[in-house]
This record gives structure tokens, C-alpha cells and sequence, in this order.
């Protein structure tokens, strides 16, 4: 059943297009106006702010884009690759029926896990992926730092693969080995440690598929490694303008080697203009602050402006302030002798007025002949000074060719300001001229300062690029095997040959979920905190394992969702989290998002992750955030690191595959040897010999392949690398799984989805579905038992009161078995509960008591006790129970059509008619007046002002007077 149509597409595809021609046109306008001599101030100005106003919508645009795709679908998988058709839907090739993510097979790689193209969202933005191939990686330790705030950005290392237990390297035999192995396979199917202890050698590793906004550069760097495929693109405008090309003839990229990922204006960023006391214009420009000089500070170098004896003193930005950066270089002319270089020169700053009086000597080098750096943040090593202790020192080596240079940084500096260096002394430097910025400078001594003022300048945007990554982690704990289940998806299952439930997780286009708890029962009901999330809390932002940030607005820190007491580490990816101060529903546990199941978010501090900014009393607060979904679990396995026939290693593939090599079981056609991209080092003998599962076209892992051993006897191996299933192993039954895809579906919020998987759940539950099903109807008032809370303890915050809950069937089916269910308790007193209950058996009853109350053990309300029959527990006639005011649902929204008011009775028991969803319905009703007035007008105003435009430029280009004027008059 479709969603209501709210806005439809071409609205705001229109929009879009209007918003920026109108932008460029007036760019355009304000650039003619700018050259007729007769313009006013006030004309100009009311040009920038109608640019303003345009940009500002334009960014509004793209928040209502991505707020519409968090509000119609979660964080998830969008869509793969297709390559067919079907009669029936079912049997369509998509994310819910065939493959999950395009898995498929490269174990001939070592570290290389199949993964093809795939469409996702991650928090409202969507996007397309390359082929991603990605390698087995995680991320390094150590994350940004002051000095270096994009350090170590998106640096990933290889995991560490298990070792071959050592009952297996101590028998004398390949066969024997052999045999051992397979035991530890068994052990670990049968997740039985007595037969062997099986944990230390397969280890659980879970990957993400991490997003993320970044600062717009030309620059387009690859996010994550793989073996097989890249980014096919020389840079961020050339990856749009490729892929636009690809989408209007629908051909595909052969390779599969163009992501699209959109760009987006985030944020409107102020600058500032710097000038000196030398010359007349500013030394850096707004839009310098933006291009050019916005890279000096990742590498506080700048060669463009070192020529014969200068000194060069130029203004460096960064995201938190403004450095000072002064540099001395020289390059040789004539014949020198050594003594006539330039020794160094001692610099010092004074703060003459704004906000600079915090500012130092953060960094100083030497550059030496071959262009790299030597830093001396203590100023003790500087080559031939002769006060090593002075205030800024600027150090050049002698005899050094071609060149010799150094540098001293000062900052950082904020807002808007003013300073002055002096050059305090120069050893063996005499002649020189000091350049202020590339067109200005003037002949320097000792008695000439410096004064550089930073002003405020223009507010320009802030673009960005969206990046997407995998990484993945090794998990600290074990994850038991029964802790995954095959989602329950009939399509899945009658993708190809339909299969049982049973025989699901046999299948390669099955997807799997995690048991909310970590327990060997099944839970099924409401919950919170699962164990995916103390998963996911293990994994680190773009700040890597050495992050440790905190989450804090108006004073109230973010902290662990069941300690309010441990601080919650937001560098971390957290989807949970817990405040002091009570929100207006009178709750402090929250979760992220405003309804995201699937959301985990990571602070960061790394430059290169686009900000956003807003001004608070305690003035203005930037932040950075990525967010991520988990994506697969993958257990490493001792097969990685065993090589029984003692298989020589190659450096290269090249080496394996010499004179014609292809893996054939001929001495003259066998694998010279292995490499991790021809990774074959199983024996054969250790599988069943029995055909392993069909075959991907992707799939590059071949049957089997002969390899050379170190005496040059062909060896028959099978790949070592990681599978979806294992080929079969003799002495096992069925197919073993190594890898369990648990990226979730994007569409869970889809009305029809939902539907159609409450009447599948109905119809699979005869006691279910005798209550439900009412002649042609479905009643949804589904019979209940009520228990009631225990009174409240007054504390002044609320009145005295008691809730109600409600159990289904399926709830009291759990509790009767001996497991626990989470439940909501209605509104009361303004707020509601979350209770885990427990049931108990008494002669002839069920006793129902409460195990915890918000996951805080004993309610904070003095709710100890649940009863069945009020006056057990509570004295309903005199306290404050729950009100019930019947909901409006707007079924039907068109002109002249008004919403249905439902009743009580309706909103337990509406019956369904396919009138009510159809599409062609929803199509024909279309959407509200006033929003269909606000659109037109909208229209008409851009369509009005383009025309504007257009007919003052032409009036100019007659040589006439402006489209204003001419109005103006013709008016008056």
C-alpha cells in the first residue's frame, strides 16, 4: 500500500532547477549592474541580499530532500543491481529476494570480501556505491590532533587473522591435519567447547557502512581500499559530470567503478579580510580565505612565494582561527660561498587589540634541499642560532642546495583582530625584501614592523561532498551462532526454488537479524538497548580508537544509556543515550533520530568532515558527525593462516602466474606458488568433494587449482580465503555459513509492509488469526489482558497515580513460557513506563512482577507491583488513571475532502476497503489546497523574477534605463 503522495517529485525537482538558474542569473545580474557607473549602494545591496535569500533556499531545498527520505524510510538498503525481470513480484531480482547487498564470493583474496553495487540511505541522504569489493581493515589508533586535525583521516590496517591451533601444526601428516581441522569446524558449528575449544581460532568481525559529509575539494581521494576497484574519476567534478552522463542512457560503468554521491550546500560560513599596514587592499580576500590559502595550513610550506632574498609573512586559515605564518627562503643566484647565507632570523609578535592575547609560537621548522620538514616545537635544535631561546626563531641550514628556508607559526587567532611582528634580529642576512602577501612587499631592516588586521568580510557557502566507507572491527566478545536468524521473508524465499524457513540460512540471498538480547531464547517483543548496539559502541568514528569526545548542549552531557553516571563516548558509534535533564515527555533515555531504528551516529574533530554551526548563550558550538549501519558479521577462520603442503609465497602475482600459469593440475600450467591475490592453500582433501553452492558470475574463486610446493610438486588446493558458505565439509551436514549480512532494509516504516507482515504473522497463529479474522474484515481489536500498576509515590512532580498495561497474546504466550517481554505502560500523569515483566505460576493463577522499570530496576514512581484485578494493588476510583482521546486519521486527503474522525471503536476495529489505499486513488486525490496555492505561487514568483531579470539586461544592452526604473516610471 503506498505512502499518502504529501509533495510530489516534480515539485521539487522544479524547484531545484528554478532556485539555481535564478541564483546563476542573478550572479550574472549583479556582475553587469556592478560595471554601469550609475548604480547605487542600496541597489547593490538589495542585489546580495536577493542572493542570499536564493542560496538560503537552496540549502533549505536539500534539508527538505533529506528529512522527506528519513521520514519515509529508515537507514538501510535501498537497492542493487538488476539484470532481469519477473511475471510476479516476488520473484523480481531485488534487495528482498535475491542476493542481500550483491554478496558473492573472492575467496581466492586474502582480505578481499565480494560486496557489488548497492543503493542505500544513511540519515536522509541517499546514494549509489561502486563495486565495493572492500578489503578485511579496520581502523588505526591514533585519530586527529592539534597539530595535525585531518591526521591518520580514514587510515585503515589489515586485521589480524587467527592462528592454526596448535593440535593441528603438531600432527605429522597433511592428512592428518586434515582431520583435525575438520574437528574444530564441527566444535564450532556445534558451538561445543569440550569437544574443541574452537573460540580463539574464529573470530566474529563486524563491518559498517559508514557516511558522511566533507568539506568540498577538486580532491577526491578513495575512502577505503580494494583489491579489484577505485573511484574512476579524477576528482569530485569530474565523478558528477561521468555519472550524470551514465544515468541519462541508463549504461552501466562495465567496471562498476562510479558511486553517485551527491553534494550538497551545508551551511553559509563568515570570513574575513586581512590587511597590513603596506599597501591599500586586503591581504587575503574572502575568496582566497576559501581557495588558496585554506591549504597552506595542512602543510605550513608555501614555495609559491619563496624567491631571491625574501621573507615572506602571510596570513594562514584554519576551521578554529587564524595563523600567522612566516617564512624565509633564498634561493642561490651568483656564486655564494657558505658564509653568506642566510643563518636565520628572530621574529616577535605583540597583540594589539581583539581577541589574540592567547596566541603563541605553535609550530617552526627547517625545510632542507629535498622539500620535507623538521620540526622544532621546542626551538632548541635550530641550526646555527645563536638564541635558540628567542620569542620565534626561523632557522636555515647552510650549504643546502637549491634551497634554504624555514618557518615560524603564530596563532591561533579568532574573530577580528589586530597584531604586530618586528624582526628582532638576522644572522648573515643583509639585503632582502619583505613581500606582505604575492603583491606586496618592501625592502626590510630591523626597525620595520609588521601589522597585520583581520576584519570581517563576506558570508559565502560552505559546500560539501557525501563519502561513504566500510570498515570493520574485530569484536571483543564471542557471538554464538544462534544469536542470527534468517529474516522471515516469504520473497526471499520464493526467489528461485522456494524453500522452507528451515533451509533459509542455506540460501545465499538470505538476510539475517541479531537477537535483540544476548541470550540462547529467541526474544521477540519491545525493546531498547540490543546487542548489536554494544557491537556497534566498539567501533570507532573518522577520530579512529584513540577518540574520547563528548556530547553536550545547554550543560546537559550525553552519558551511558543504563549509567547516567559514565560518561557516554560519542567518538564511538552510540544509537542510546541518557541525559540529566527530562525531556517534555518526562523522559531522559533516548535514541537517536526522531523515529530511526537504524541510526548510529560518532562525534568527530577530522577537518576534512564537513561542520555545522549554531549560536547558543555560551556562544557558537561546531560540531562534526558520521553515521553508519551495520553491514555484515564475518568470522575469520584458521584456514587463513594454514599452509600444510608449505606453499612458497610470492611478492607478486606475477611471480604465481609466470610463463602462462593458470592454476591448471599440469607441472608446466600450476600456481608457481601463492599470493594473497591467488590465495589457494587448502587442500582439497579437506572438503567433501560434493559440488559447492552455484556459482556468481562475480564469483572469481575457482573449483579447485594445482600449486607448486617448494619441491615442485603439484599440490590440488581450494581457496583460503572467506566464503558466504564453505564448500561442504565431510563429516558436517549442510552448508557453513562465514558470513551473515544483517545490513537492514531501508523501507521498514512502508505502510503496505507493515500490513502485509501483520496479516502473514495473523495467519501463521490459528488462535491469532480465529480473533482476527471477522467475515470479509480484519479486527484489529485483538483480546487483551490488562494488569494494573501499583500507586505512585508523590514526590511533588506529579500527581498520585497508576498506569495499565496491555498484554497480547503474544505476550502472555512468552510469559507463560518462562521468558520476559518489554511493554509500554499507557499515559498517565502525563508520562508513561517501559516494564520487563516476568510471569509465575500460583495454583491456579499467574502472578505477574516487575523485573525492571525504565532499565532502572525499581521505578523512580514507586510502581512496584502489577496486578490483574485493580483492587489488589490500586485504588482506581480515587487516584489518576489514563485518558483515552480518540485520534484523527486522515485516510483520504484531496480538495473538498475532509479528514475521517474516527472513534474509539473505530481505531481498534476500522475495517480495511482497498478503496481506502488504492493507488489510483491516493493519485487522483492529489494534495491540499493550500499547499497546491503555495506551490503555484512559488512558481510564479521565481518564473517572475527570471523574466524580470532577463528584461532589465536587455534594456541595459539598448543602452536604456534599468527594468526598475522604466517600471518605476511607468507606474508613477
Amino acid at each position: 500500500l503506498p505512502p499518502p503522495l504529501l509533495l510530489p517529485d516534480p515539485f521539487f525537482a522544479t524547484m531545484r532547477l528554478s532556485a539555481v538558474v535564478a541564483l546563476l542569473f542573478f550572479a550574472l545580474l549583479i556582475v553587469a549592474t556592478l560595471s554601469q557607473s550609475a548604480i547605487k549602494d542600496d541597489q547593490i545591496e538589495n542585489l546580495e541580499n536577493v542572493v542570499h535569500d536564493l542560496v538560503d533556499l537552496i540549502r533549505q531545498l536539500q534539508l527538505s530532500r533529506e528529512q522527506r527520505i528519513r521520514s519515509e524510510g529508515e537507514t538501510g538498503l535501498v537497492e542493487i543491481r538488476s539484470y532481469s525481470s519477473a511475471t510476479v513480484s516476488y520473484r523480481q531480482p531485488t534487495v528482498g529476494t535475491s542476493q542481500h547487498c550483491g554478496l558473492h564470493n573472492h575467496a581466492d583474496f586474502s582480505h578481499t570480501l565480494g560486496l557489488g553495487e548497492l543503493g542505500g540511505n544513511i540519515n536522509g541522504v541517499n546514494f549509489w556505491t561502486r563495486h565495493n569489493d572492500y578489503s578485511l581493515k579496520m581502523p588505526v589508533e591514533e585519530g586527529p590532533t592539534a597539530e595535525k586535525p585531518t591526521n591518520n583521516y580514514n587510515k585503515a590496517v589489515s586485521i589480524p587473522l587467527p592462528e592454526v591451533p596448535p593440535s593441528v601444526l603438531q600432527k605429522e601428516t597433511v592428512d592428518l591435519q586434515v582431520r583435525e581441522m575438520r574437528e574444530y569446524f564441527k566444535a564450532w558449528q556445534m558451538q561445543d567447547t569440550s569437544h574443541r575449544n574452537y573460540k580463539p581460532y574464529f573470530r566474529p568481525i563486524l563491518c559498517i557502512l559508514e557516511g558522511t559529509w566533507i568539506e568540498h575539494s577538486l580532491d577526491l581521494t578513495e575512502p577505503f581500499d580494494s583489491d579489484r576497484h577505485h573511484i574512476d574519476a579524477a576528482n569530485w567534478d569530474d565523478l558528477n559530470s561521468r555519472t550524470q552522463f551514465f544515468l541519462q542512457s541508463g549504461r552501466k560503468d562495465n567496471l562498476e567503478n562510479l558511486p553517485f554521491l551527491p553534494s550538497a550546500m551545508r551551511d553559509m560560513k563568515q570570513t574575513y579580510d586581512v590587511y597590513s599596514d603596506y599597501g591599500t587592499g586586503p591581504v587575503l580576500s574572502s575568496l582566497k580565505y576559501l581557495s588558496r590559502f585554506s591549504r597552506i595550513y595542512t602543510d605550513f610550506r608555501q614555495t609559491d612565494y619563496m624567491s631571491i632574498d625574501s621573507i615572506v609573512v602571510m596570513p594562514v586559515t584554519a576551521n578554529e582561527g587564524m595563523y600567522i605564518f612566516v617564512h624565509a627562503g633564498r634561493y642561490p643566484k651568483g656564486d655564494f660561498k657558505g658564509s653568506e647565507w642566510p643563518a636565520g632570523l628572530v621574529t616577535n609578535w605583540e597583540c594589539l587589540s581583539g581577541e589574540c592575547t592567547e596566541a603563541d609560537i605553535v609550530r617552526c621548522g627547517i625545510d632542507n634541499n629535498s622539500g620535507s620538514r623538521t620540526d622544532c616545537p621546542t626551538r632548541t635544535s635550530l641550526y646555527n642560532s645563536t638564541n635558540p631561546e628567542a620569542p620565534g626563531v626561523i632557522a636555515m641550514r647552510q650549504n643546502v642546495f637549491p634551497r634554504r628556508s624555514g618557518h615560524v607559526v603564530y596563532g591561533p587567532f579568532s574573530g577580528e583582530f589586530s597584531v604586530k611582528l618586528s624582526l628582532t634580529e638576522v644572522f648573515n642576512f643583509t639585503v632582502g625584501k619583505l613581500f606582505i602577501s604575492e603583491n606586496n612587499y618592501v625592502d626590510f631592516d630591523l626597525d620595520t614592523p609588521i601589522v597585520l588586521s583581520r576584519e570581517l568580510g563576506e558570508s559565502v557557502p560552505q559546500f560539501a561532498n557525501f563519502e561513504y566507507r566500510i570498515v570493520c572491527h574485530p569484536v571483543k566478545q564471542d557471538v554464538p551462532l544462534n544469536r542470527f536468524k534468517p529474516v522471515d521473508s516469504l520473497p526471499v524465499q520464493m526467489y528461485g526454488n522456494p524453500v522452507s524457513y528451515e533451509d533459509l540460512s542455506q540460501q545465499r540471498n538470505a538476510y539475517h537479524t541479531l537477537n535483540p538480547r544476548d541470550q540462547d531464547n529467541w526474544f521477540s517483543g519491545r525493546h531498547t538497548f540490543e546487542l548489536i548496539d554494544s557491537l556497534m559502541n566498539q567501533i570507532p568514528g573518522k577520530d579512529n580508537y584513540a577518540a574520547n569526545l563528548t556530547d553536550t548542549y545547554n550543560g546537559d552531557d550525553a552519558s551511558f544509556y543504563f549509567n547516567n553516571d559514565e560518561p557516554l563516548n560519542v567518538g564511538y558509534y552510540n544509537r542510546y543515550y541518557q541525559v540529566d535533564q527530562p525531556d517534555a515527555n518526562g523522559r531522559t533515555q533516548k535514541r537517536r533520530g526522531f523515529n530511526s531504528a537504524n541510526l548510529w551516529v560518532a562525534k568527530t574533530t577530522q577537518e576534512k568532515v564537513s561542520p555545522l554551526r549554531i549560536e547558543t548563550p555560551d556562544g557558537i558550538v561546531e560540531e562534526r558527525w558520521s553515521w553508519a549501519v551495520p553491514l555484515e558479521i564475518i568470522y575469520t577462520t584458521p584456514l587463513s593462516r594454514w599452509n600444510p603442503w608449505n606453499l612458497p609465497e610470492r611478492d607478486a602475482r606475477s611471480e604465481v602466474e609466470r610463463d602462462g600459469r593458470n592454476g591448471g593440475l599440469t607441472h608446466a600450467k600450476a600456481y608457481d606458488g601463492t599470493h594473497s591475490s591467488r590465495f589457494y592453500r587448502t587442500p582439497i582433501e579437506f572438503f567433501s568433494g560434493e559440488p559447492s553452492e552455484g556459482k556468481d558470475a562475480a564469483d572469481t574463486a575457482k573449483d579447485s587449482v594445482g600449486v607448486l610446493d617448494a619441491e615442485g610438486i603439484v599440490r590440488k588446493t581450494k581457496a583460503s580465503g572467506h566464503w558466504i558458505h564453505f564448500p561442504r565439509i565431510e563429516g558436517i551436514p549442510g552448508r557453513i555459513r562465514q558470513r551473515y549480512p544483517i545490513l537492514p532494509l531501508a523501507d521498514t516504516k512502508d505502510l503496505g509492509l507493515l500490513q502485509g507482515r501483520s496479516v502473514k504473522h495473523a495467519l501463521q497463529s490459528t488462535d491469532l488469526a480465529a480473533h482476527m479474522l471477522i467475515g470479509d474484515h480484519i479486527q484489529l481489536g485483538l483480546p487483551t489482558t490488562v494488569l494494573f500498576t501499583s500507586e505512585s509515590i508523590g514526590n511533588g512532580n506529579f500527581t498520585d497515580h497508576y498506569h495499565t498495561i496491555q498484554l497480547t497474546p503474544d505476550d502472555l504466550a512468552l510469559l507463560r513460557a518462562g521468558e520476559s517481554v518489554i511493554v509500554a505502560s499507557d499515559y498517565s500523569s502525563g508520562h508513561s513506563h517501559e516494564f520487563e515483566l516476568r510471569a509465575t505460576r500460583d495454583e491456579d493463577d499467574w502472578v505477574y512482577t516487575i523485573d525492571y522499570c525504565d532499565d532502572l530496576g525499581d521505578c523512580a514512581h514507586g510502581h512496584f507491583e502489577v496486578c490483574e484485578i485493580a483492587s489488589s494493588c490500586v485504588d482506581v476510583d480515587n487516584l489518576e488513571g489514563p485518558a483515552f482521546s480518540p485520534p484523527v486519521f486522515p485516510f483520504r486527503t484531496q480538495i473538498g475532502h475532509q479528514p475521517k474522525q474516527m472513534t474509539s471503536v473505530d481505531v481498534y476495529t476500522h475495517q480495511l476497503n482497498a478503496e481506502d489505499f488504492s493507488f489510483g486513488t491516493i493519485l487522483e486525490e492529489g494534495v491540499e489546497p493550500g499547499l497546491l496555492a503555495i506551490m503555484i505561487l512559488t512558481q510564479l514568483i521565481v518564473t517572475g523574477v527570471l523574466v524580470f531579470g532577463i528584461f532589465h539586461l536587455y534594456r541595459r544592452k539598448q543602452g536604456k534605463t534599468g527594468g526598475y526604473t522604466y517600471l518605476k516610471n511607468k507606474f508613477t
